[in-house]
């Protein structure tokens, strides 16, 4: 599958910060949401979750879901990929583990996020953890429907992937 040079994600836990991620490469750098639009970019559809150097996310493409964890990445397909996030023990931290075809392909350790309850919208795990987020709705089709859209839109196109060279 061709692939943009960069898509670009709007941090789940930080929405000041934007991944400028390249798909081919896994390479990515952190900007700030004022920097993306200075430059004119709009964000792909998406998130990402950082944790020290290290990022966790999700961007739809053509094909379907790409999930991402640093410069590992896998193109998701409907019974193909799973998730597990087993549940959260206080002093401990979370390990979101994806899987293709039931052997790991990585695993994200990460720090419990806070924040449900902390306004109306936040009301469960996966309105603030992209990590809950993917564990829970992976094996609904409709994830997999939700994550395929063209690489490219009219700019006026909401949520969709915009790439610059």
């Amino acid at each position: 599958m061709v692939t943009p040079h960069k898509v670009f994600l709007v941090s789940y836990d930080d929405t000041g910060e934007v991944l400028e991620y390249q798909p081919d490469t896994g390479a990515f750098a952190i900007l700030s949401r004022r920097e993306l639009e200075r430059r004119g970019l709009r964000a792909t559809f998406g998130g990402y979750m950082r944790e020290g150097k290290h990022v966790l996310g999700i961007f739809a493409s053509p094909g379907g879901p790409v999930l991402f964890h640093d410069d590992a990445r896998v193109l998701g397909r409907h019974g193909q990929v799973t998730a597990t996030l087993p549940a959260h023990e206080p002093g401990h931290k979370r390990v979101f583990t994806l899987f293709e075809h039931d052997a790991p392909v990585f695993a994200f350790e990460y720090e419990n996020r806070l924040g449900v309850g902390a306004n109306p919208y936040d009301n469960d795990p996966e309105d603030i953890d992209v990590a809950a987020s993917i564990a829970t709705n992976i094996p609904h089709k409709a994830f997999f429907k939700l994550y395929t859209k063209d690489w490219v839109s009219p700019p006026d196109a909401p949520n969709v992937s915009v790439t610059r060279p």
